[in-house]
């Protein structure tokens, strides 16, 4: 009876998965959080308030309230592709190699178009901030424009989003 052999890939496709060029190259990775499919971590509570020149003694306590936060993530699966042995062989190329690729930029494109429209606020907010663009109307669609930049880096500074960026843990 012939003995069924299967091989998965996963190593292969994974090496340098996000080009250089791709926005997700430059997210911070929870790898470390993932559980049961999940990622699981907590925002910090609110900072503590710094008193300068203080008279009063003792000083206030404060209790600080961390909201747990739980992330079910997506499998992403492409269909099979049979690659025979003797096949390999008669090519001139690396078949292989060709098949992995393709398997690797499908799940790149979808993972990317995937990411992007989760990384986009649903709504305008004071810790994701949403602008009108104002630019010139080109084919039909406004450019984004200096000013609309420096506005939503003063949306992003108001809101203290860089220090926030670092509140959420594990």
């Amino acid at each position: 009876m012939a003995k069924l052999t299967k091989e998965i890939w996963v190593e292969q496709l994974m090496e340098n998965f996000y080009p250089e060029s791709s926005f997700l190259k430059y997210a911070k990775d929870f790898s470390e959080c993932v559980d049961y499919n999940a990622i699981n971590m907590a925002a910090s509570g609110i900072d503590p308030k710094v008193l300068i020149n203080n008279t009063t003694y003792p000083i206030k306590v404060t209790q600080r309230v961390d909201t747990p936060i739980k992330i079910e993530l997506d499998k992403f699966e492409t269909e099979n592709t049979l690659v025979r042995r003797p096949e390999v062989l008669e090519y001139s190329y690396d078949q292989l190699e060709s098949v992995l690729m393709g398997h690797r930029n499908t799940l790149r494109a979808k993972t990317a178009q995937k990411a992007a429209h989760a990384f986009a606020p649903k709504e305008d907010g004071i810790y994701t901030p949403v602008i009108s663009i104002t630019g010139d109307v080109v084919a039909g669609r406004k450019r984004l424009s200096i000013e609309d930049i420096l506005n939503l880096k003063e949306r992003f500074d108001d809101a203290d989003v860089y220090r926030l960026r670092n509140a959420v843990s594990c």
